[in-house]
């Protein structure tokens, strides 16, 4: 038996941080009247691990949506900001690990209007990191000694190749034909639509289409929505991957600036886009580890030196799409026009039930209208669980990611409209188990075993009995006890029977 090489977490920890900045109305832009929405984007672009401090650098990206003073025309405005924060946490010292996963989310967030030259940015993030090793896990050399070994076969897996990489994009459009020329820009959301990536000899191609979808305030005093899609392919340097490796990855875009040009005709309808790709890349290899959990030599004392070790499963399920299907009532007042609808799952609990998985989540879907010829914006929490079916055992880390595959709406009547979300959650289990194995095996040579027993012996077998254990409490071998009785599986000894002992 060889040593394996298994992936045990160093440390799993979530910082909490609390943001807020203020945002000023620039001259050219009216007074707040009413704030409508708040976005919030968070991403991490930089962290370091030095002297059992933790640093991440955090960009945060807000849009706040609002109704300036007066009837002007199209009646909406926009605050644009960027923040970056630093988020620190301690570690406890002498930790040693090979590679780190780090993430940040939006927790929760409100605009807050301080005056009508100012409005408030307020929000809280969460900011997790996980820090991994690859161990060995060493096998007692036996080769060419009287030793009676025990094995025990654990389930776990090795980490094969973990990578990052950012790459930049840059992304030109011409507005579609009828629409009007841009004003401003006032609010831009930007993703990744049908992401595949495969492994190619060291390379891991990736590819999908960057979905950039626009609200501006047109030249024409209307507001309007324009949608572009763009496909990329970015190429990362990794390890060898092979088929029997479990490769999960993530694609996330950041849209970091765009610009408004002129064209042929001198008309603001050429728009650019520059941002930056981030792509996680983890392939792992499930593994089973054979353990030596006990030994003992017929012929002379031994002594074992133990180790006690996490042993971690990862299973990850198939990915799995679902439809949420809701009526959503807007106010009493007259439905005049829907400006913008947009939507994000976001999955709010999850946890086993048998052996099923219970997950929850919401909808969170935010509705630009126009009433009265007022502009209106209402944010809508529709529910939605599922339960898939997860495999045998208990697991006790549930890692749910939820994406939005498709997304739709119909109005009902005055009042109401059907919306519909294709969802689709990537669901990861993990449990770990800590156990005993036998890291060496010291035999004492001058020290015979003595065994004050009768030449030959009746065993009755008890409940709990082995083989293995037998043999080690009188001293011979698991061989020679199968020889005498004429057993040929071990397993199935009966309790009450005997077994002759020479």
């Amino acid at each position: 038996m060889t040593e394996g090489t298994v992936t045990k977490t160093v440390r799993n920890t979530s910082i909490p941080k609390k943001i807020e900045w203020d945002i000023n109305v620039p001259d050219s832009k009216r007074d707040i009247l009413k704030l409508l929405s708040q976005t919030l984007h968070a991403h991490i672009t930089d962290y370091q691990i030095k002297d059992n401090l933790f640093t991440a650098k955090v960009e945060v990206c807000a849009t706040l949506l609002y109704l300036p003073e007066g009837n002007e025309e199209p009646g909406i405005s926009s605050l644009q900001s960027t923040e970056s924060f630093l988020i620190k946490g301690e570690l406890p010292p002498d930790l040693i690990w090979d590679f780190s996963k780090a993430d940040c989310t939006v927790t929760s967030h409100t605009p807050v209007c301080i005056n009508s030259r100012k409005a408030g940015i307020r929000g809280h993030l969460t900011l997790n990191l996980c820090l991994y090793q690859n161990v060995s896990v060493p096998c007692p050399n036996t080769e060419g000694k009287p030793i009676e070994v025990l094995y025990e076969t654990v389930n776990t897996y090795a980490t094969c190749v973990h990578e990052e990489g950012q790459f930049p994009f840059s992304l030109s459009f011409p507005l579609p034909n009828g629409k009007p020329p841009v004003a401003e820009i006032l609010e831009t959301s930007i993703c990744v639509k049908n992401p595949d990536l495969k492994a190619i000899s060291n390379k891991a191609v990736a590819k999908g289409n960057l979905e950039v979808k626009i609200l501006y305030a047109s030249a024409h005093s209307t507001l309007e929505i324009a949608e572009f899609s763009s496909p990329f392919t970015e190429i990362l340097d990794v390890g060898s991957l092979e088929e029997i490796h479990q490769i999960t990855y993530e694609m996330k875009p950041v849209l970091h600036t765009s610009e408004i040009m002129q064209n042929e005709e001198n008309e603001a309808k050429n728009l650019s886009f520059f941002g930056t790709i981030f792509i996680q890349l983890t392939a792992r290899e499930e593994k089973q580890i054979s353990l030596v959990t006990d030994a003992y030599s017929p012929n002379c004392q031994t002594k074992l030196l133990t180790k006690t070790a996490p042993f971690e499963q990862l299973c990850c399920l198939p990915e799995e799409t679902f439809t949420v299907k809701e009526m959503v009532s807007l106010s009493d007042t007259q439905l005049d026009e829907i400006l913008d609808v947009s939507a994000r799952p976001v999955i709010t609990g999850a946890e086993q039930s048998g052996n099923n998985l219970n997950i929850s989540g919401t909808l969170q879907t935010r509705i630009l209208y126009k009433s009265n010829s007022t502009i209106h914006s209402v944010t809508k929490e529709i529910p939605f669980a599922l339960q898939p079916d997860s495999p045998k055992g208990s697991w006790d880390n549930i890692s749910v990611k939820a994406d939005l595959n498709h997304f739709s709406y119909h109005i009902l009547n005055q009042n109401n409209l059907e919306i519909r979300a294709g969802i689709t959650i990537f669901i990861c289990l993990g449990k770990q188990e800590q156990k005993q194995y036998v890291e060496a095996i010291l035999l004492e040579e001058d020290t015979p075993q003595c065994m004050d027993r009768a030449p030959i012996v009746a065993y009755i077998i008890k409940p709990g009995d082995t083989l293995f254990l037998i043999a080690k409490k009188y001293a011979t071998t698991v061989d020679r006890l199968k020889a005498v009785n004429n057993i040929e599986n071990d397993r199935n000894l009966k309790v009450g029977s005997y077994l002759i002992i020479e």
